[in-house]
């Protein structure tokens, strides 16, 4: 996406690239999806956009419907994600790519050096999105969590699937101490892709998320179906200040920067916008972005991670009031970071007593590790 962002841009075309994967890239390998209203306009490389949408609470034993106003709801296939800009790319004279592990990446004072098992090559700026896991193990002041699910693209005897509407959560499965949700994508009456989800620390044997959704399939009454695709995948829930790793020369994107978003994992719209950003800044020689999100947007997501971290169970709960008690486009802009403060005041203040008492122990023990922080024992 920023390589793509770059040829584009006129006062930058002549520039080298040199784009490093240690894959091939021409698979099918993740599923992208984001709301938004303007902003991407590869229009043909959207293999479904939703206009409705829809939120299960367990709670309060309810199916919330909504319209997305003027925003829809739209999926990508890395396959045709690869296939159009990986082929736009290696049109443009200035682009190389390479098929290759890198081994290392070393910033000097006047250019990084990227090392792979036969070469080393250098240049003035870098932007990596590999993740140094050695961070994550050292996480200390700050929560973490993995999102991780199991995805079926399946195809059903019957014609079970409302293909208007796409499920956003659905909480009524059953919870097993932890957040557990479906999330459904579909296709057409008879194929979606269907992802059980939780937020927690570890993974499930595999066994556990091939039921969750066998039983998702009998509760819809699909009839006999057959799986097309398989996806599983982890993202990092956590407000990690991976910025804070970024040199003058070495810049972090996608995970590695810190561009997902820590409450709900959500990166592609992120990297339209900070792509752009990147692009403005190297056009007019301004310092690079570095914070992905706004700070308060980041303490309101530490605030959920706090509270998840302790108490797994209480995601439904979390998430049923805030769809119950507002107006859902407002929710899907605020886990975006794109609300006003006004409105992340209204939305923090329709929780109920007993869910407020849950952020407000997380803001307690908060304060107390600051205090504390680096203080004898």
């Amino acid at each position: 996406m920023l390589g793509r962002s770059i040829i584009r841009e006129k006062a930058l075309s002549q520039k080298g690239i040199l784009i490093i994967e240690k894959e091939e890239k021409t698979k099918n390998d993740r599923t992208w999806c984001f709301w938004e209203n303007v902003g991407f306009d590869d229009h043909d490389i959207v293999s479904k956009k939703w206009n409705l949408g829809l939120y299960v609470s367990k709670q309060f034993q309810k199916t919330i419907n909504f319209r997305l106003e003027g925003y829809s709801y739209k999926m990508i296939r890395s396959e045709d994600f690869y296939q159009k800009f990986k082929a736009e790319l290696l049109d443009h004279p200035n682009v190389r790519w390479l098929t290759s592990q890198v081994t290392q990446i070393k910033e000097k004072s006047t250019s990084v050096e990227v090392s792979t098992p036969k070469k080393v090559y250098s240049s003035e700026l870098v932007f990596s999105s590999i993740v140094n896991h050695t961070y994550l193990d050292n996480l200390k002041k700050h929560p973490f969590l993995l999102q991780h699910f199991v995805g079926w693209y399946v195809k059903t005897e019957k014609a079970c699937f409302d293909d208007q509407k796409m499920t956003f959560m659905d909480f009524s499965i059953n919870q097993k101490g932890h957040t557990r949700f479906m999330y459904v994508l579909p296709i057409n009456r008879k194929k979606a892709l269907i992802e059980y989800t939780l937020f927690s620390k570890e993974w499930l044997p595999d066994k556990q998320y091939a039921k969750g959704i066998e039983q998702y399939l009998a509760k819809v009454n699909s009839g006999p179906y057959q799986v097309l695709e398989i996806e599983k995948n982890a993202i990092p829930m956590t407000t990690f200040p991976f910025h804070k790793n970024n040199g003058k020369r070495l810049i972090h994107i996608g995970v590695a920067g810190g561009w997902a978003k820590p409450s709900t994992g959500f990166t592609f719209y992120r990297t339209l916008k900070l792509s752009k950003m990147i692009v403005e800044s190297l056009k007019f020689g301004k310092p690079l972005p570095q914070k992905p999100y706004h700070n308060r947007f980041l303490f309101y997501d530490k605030m959920l991670l706090k509270v998840l971290e302790k108490q797994n169970d209480k995601g439904h709960i979390i998430f049923d009031e805030l769809f119950q008690k507002n107006n859902p486009l407002i929710i899907l802009k605020f886990l975006s970071g794109d609300t006003t403060l006004i409105q992340e005041l209204k939305i923090l203040a329709s929780f109920r007593f007993k869910t407020k008492v849950l952020f407000l122990r997380a803001l307690w023990n908060e304060s107390l590790s600051i205090f504390t922080f680096g203080q004898p024992q």
